[in-house]
């Protein structure tokens, strides 16, 4: 019983994480002061031609103070890689309990204290201080929660179709997530081939997309626990 109540409450300050993630990340876009790397002169933050990276930075392109945003969006990065981190842990050790299942328990929580830790460090190297750092947690953080759920769709996928909906849930939770993220990559990598900017707003709106895909099954694998627990 004692262990289910601390499951629960587990459950909702991750939810609470996640949530909390959106609302920051919102509010960094609303105080971002404007410009791109390729129209330094814009005004406020365009979701389809800005990317996330920027809201971290400590100065505009032109200069002005981004104190706001950047702040905003670094607690925002730290809460998800709390959250990410504890959601990843819970997991591996609900497939711990089955001796069969051991290893994707360990490449579990191998990966995923990856992620976290990418994840956590994102926000706190501001593109315009120390790009290089910024964008090997950015590495980091999306390689790592990639292998995570693979290693977690193959685990899950090994569990007895007793388990009913916990299993289903998860399955198409994070199938659905690796889909979305291949697309996004053969959009990348077609990009990264013709050198042409056209792509430039599928590329930075993809970009948030799956950031907030990957918060998104997180926080839904959260509810449909907590609504099969009842």
């Amino acid at each position: 019983m004692k262990a289910c109540v601390t499951n629960r409450r587990t459950n909702r300050l991750i939810l609470a994480g996640c949530v909390s993630f959106v609302l920051l990340t919102a509010f960094a876009m609303a105080m971002y002061p404007g410009g791109t790397h390729l129209e330094l002169e814009t005004d406020g933050y365009d979701f389809f031609d800005n990317t996330f990276s920027e809201l971290g930075r400590v100065r505009g392109y032109l200069g002005q103070t981004n104190a706001a945003s950047a702040a905003s969006f670094a607690l925002a990065t730290v809460v998800a890689g709390a959250s990410l981190g504890a959601f990843f842990r819970s997991e591996a050790e609900r497939l711990q309990n089955r001796a069969s299942l051991s290893r994707y328990a360990r490449l579990t929580k191998l990966f995923g204290f990856f992620t976290a830790f990418g994840f956590t460090f994102v926000g706190l190297t501001p593109t315009d201080l120390v790009p290089a750092l910024h964008y090997l947690f950015v590495y980091v953080a999306f390689v790592s929660y990639a292998f995570t759920v693979t290693v977690l769709l193959f685990g899950w996928g090994s569990v007895p179709d007793r388990n009913g909906n916990v299993r289903r849930h998860r399955l198409f939770a994070y199938g659905a997530f690796l889909v979305a993220l291949c697309v996004y990559l053969v959009v990348l990598l077609l990009a990264a081939g013709t050198g042409s900017t056209a792509l430039h707003a599928p590329l930075v709106t993809g970009q948030k997309l799956v950031v907030y895909a990957a918060i998104v099954v997180v926080a839904t694998i959260c509810v449909t626990d907590e609504i099969d627990k009842r």
